[in-house]
């Protein structure tokens, strides 16, 4: 079985390239994708250790680079791709134990395999960093990353759509892992993330919900959000405006999709 890794990039620090050096020693392929607008300390050592590095020096999201991965996957016949940001918390041998148990565990009815985040419990979602993607039965379902998101939801969207083709997400219990989101003790997150989440939602909800449902959880959504806000956050004026930025960004898109698919009539 042929193992790959994709990394995805975002300003490292010099501990963030050395414990990924560690980790890509475990993988026969290695992918990176560079966010960073500005990164040209580590470029050279980031060379070294990659087989494929896109550095945009521009902040490209996440769902685009995931896809790069899927697409450089087929085409060097690798059959598990990891997934892996430079907040990794995995460590080699808890590596080593996901790639036995896979071997094992491989089927086509699985599309990921990873371990368990720390205080959660979910049976049907996990997060797409620290997860192994089973490529074939990936492609075979036409399941890839939907390029809208660019940050916040892409998970949420990622497994839905694995379970609707009836697949698997088989998560390891034994095998945890943390992984901080945000910063400070409740995962505090800049203006620009809640502008993503706030909008994020909108296309998500009524993507899988039928209207009313999808109307009535999005506001409920938004109100919890709201709360939160304003219970634990700084800059609690320029958060909350984001969700009009949201909802306007939402808007546009939907214009924009209606005037596209008027155009192909």
């Amino acid at each position: 079985m042929r193992y790959a890794c994709g990394i995805v990039l975002y300003n490292p620090s010099c501990e963030n390239i050395d414990h990924l050096k560690e980790i890509v020693r475990e993988f026969e392929l290695v992918f990176i994708w560079d966010n960073s607008e500005c990164n040209e300390k580590y470029v050279a050592e980031i060379q070294k250790m990659s087989d494929e590095y896109i550095y945009l020096k521009k902040n490209a999201g996440l769902a685009k680079p995931y896809n790069f991965f899927l697409n450089m996957c087929e085409k060097k016949d690798v059959d598990i791709l990891c997934i892996l940001d430079q907040d990794t918390q995995f460590d080699v041998e808890k590596i080593k134990r996901i790639k036995k148990n896979i071997a094992h565990d491989i089927s086509r009815k699985d599309a990921i395999y990873a371990p368990r985040l720390k205080n959660t419990s979910q049976k049907d979602w996990v997060i797409n960093s620290n997860s192994f993607l089973n490529v074939n039965v990936l492609k075979d379902n036409s399941i890839i990353y939907d390029e809208f998101y660019y940050l916040d939801r892409l998970d949420a969207d990622f497994c839905r759509q694995i379970r609707a083709k009836n697949l698997q997400i088989k998560i390891y219990e034994d095998i945890i892992i943390d992984h901080r989101i945000g910063e400070g003790d409740r995962g505090s997150h800049a203006p620009i993330r809640h502008y993503y989440m706030f909008r994020n939602r909108r296309y998500f909800n009524y993507k899988f919900y039928p209207y009313i449902h999808a109307k009535i959880r999005t506001i409920l959504q938004d109100l919890k959000h709201i709360l939160s806000i304003l219970l634990y956050e700084k800059e609690k004026v320029c958060k909350i405006s984001q969700l009009f930025k949201g909802i306007r960004s939402y808007k546009n898109y939907l214009e924009q999709t209606q005037d596209n698919k008027k155009e192909n009539i």
